[in-house]
């Protein structure tokens, strides 16, 4: 009786730019190699287990050196046969860009704007290599992960940390010197024809497996965000169990014009305009930090790919783990990327999160084994939030 043939599972990682102003090998790839690395041994207890065997194919984006990097890695039965496997690095030529030099033009809000960035490496094709991958029937439905290494903020990703210019996202059109992904992006590409008529989006959505998931392993700091949790905490709000819905929580201390503006929304407020004290109700407070949760890139994936998503959550960075092979993992000390003050709170953030919007995290677990095959369990451990879509749809 003939064997079966060995199962594909396609790995579709990016490493972002390190921002130091300048484009050159960086950090985040390592990050890719180091999760190439816990996948392949994550195969290896797989087929160890079940005596079969698998193709493991790795494309790699590195947005700093514009380089796509293709590996084919074939596991059998716990072992590496490393005649099977195959390893190519390429320019993203077949997609029409070609690497030139880069030199930064301008810049604007802190953001990139690089003169040629139309001709780098862009998030763009990235879509254009998933949509290929679901067009092709060897291909489709193969696709398991889609990971972000590098800088995150509440909307997506930051691989290059470029600038969408609003006359274009007025048109309804990508930026072309845009090469960072954004939310908008899905509902464009459903209007870009790709292969047989099918649209960008709905081959890009073909590529995936039922079991795959999109995981953004940047940061997810908001502006001052941490005046909003102090104040919280300093408001009696519960974190060992659920405080009514209808309680009125007293926030004070609210300084920064964003946050302010952002507990206005959802409540009301007394005292004089230096130091107001914001009432708002529990239930108003989850919404708020419900749309923050909803409000970005990978709820957008969650909710038209109709795959699950892991994020940070709002309020928490990411650091570097000190395990063998390190990824990335939530802070214990969340660090405030623009007044540069550290809070010692992120494990009362998470129990915010795990209690009062269902998030299931843990930063304190460690794995019981050193490699940990469920990648729920996984991102659990690492602190980051998981987006279900049946969630996103309600």
């Amino acid at each position: 009786m003939p064997s079966s043939p060995p199962k594909v599972r396609v790995h579709v990682l990016c490493a972002g730019l390190q921002w130091k102003g300048t484009i050159g090998p960086n950090e985040f790839a390592a990050k890719c190699t180091n999760r190439r690395n816990r996948l392949v041994a994550m195969a290896r207890v797989r087929t160890a287990a079940s005596m079969g065997s698998e193709l493991l194919h790795f494309y790699v984006f590195e947005f700093a050196t514009g380089r796509l990097t293709k590996e084919v890695v074939a596991v059998d039965k716990g072992e590496l046969p490393a005649a099977l496997s195959t390893y190519k690095t390429t320019p993203p030529v077949p997609w029409g860009h070609q690497k030139r030099a880069v030199r930064m033009d301008e810049v604007r809000n802190g953001h990139l704007r690089m003169q040629n960035a139309a001709a780098l490496l862009s998030v763009v094709d990235v879509y254009h290599a998933l949509a290929r991958l679901g067009s092709e029937p060897a291909t489709k439905g193969t696709v398991e992960e889609w990971s972000f290494f590098g800088h995150a903020y509440p909307l997506g990703p930051v691989p290059m940390d470029t600038l969408s210019q609003p006359e274009f996202e007025r048109l309804g059109v990508r930026d072309p010197l845009d090469c960072d992904p954004r939310k908008s992006d899905f509902e464009l590409l459903d209007k870009v024809h790709f292969q047989g008529g099918a649209s960008a989006l709905a081959c890009l959505r073909l590529a995936f497996s039922p079991t795959a998931y999109l995981w953004i392993w940047g940061c997810n700091l908001v502006h001052n965000w941490h005046e909003v949790f102090t104040a919280m905490w300093n408001s009696g709000l519960s974190l060992s169990k659920k405080t009514p819905a209808h309680v009125v929580l007293r926030l004070r201390g609210v300084k920064d014009p964003d946050n302010r503006r952002y507990l206005g929304w959802c409540g009301s407020s007394e005292g004089p305009e230096a130091a107001p004290i914001y009432k708002v109700t529990v239930a108003n407070l989850v919404e708020l930090f419900r749309r923050f949760l909803n409000g970005g890139y990978a709820y957008q994936f969650c909710l038209t790919v109709d795959r699950v998503a892991y994020v940070g959550l709002a309020g928490t960075s990411a650091i570097s783990d000190t395990a063998k092979g390190a990824l990335l993992k939530t802070a214990k000390d969340s660090l405030d990327a623009v007044n540069l003050d550290y809070g010692t709170d992120t494990a009362k953030r998470l129990a915010f999160y795990r209690i009062y919007l269902g998030q299931d995290v843990n930063s304190e677990q460690t794995m019981e084994s050193g490699i940990e095959i469920d990648p729920a369990i996984d991102a659990r451990r690492r602190g980051y939030g998981r987006l279900v879509p049946q969630q996103t749809k309600q």
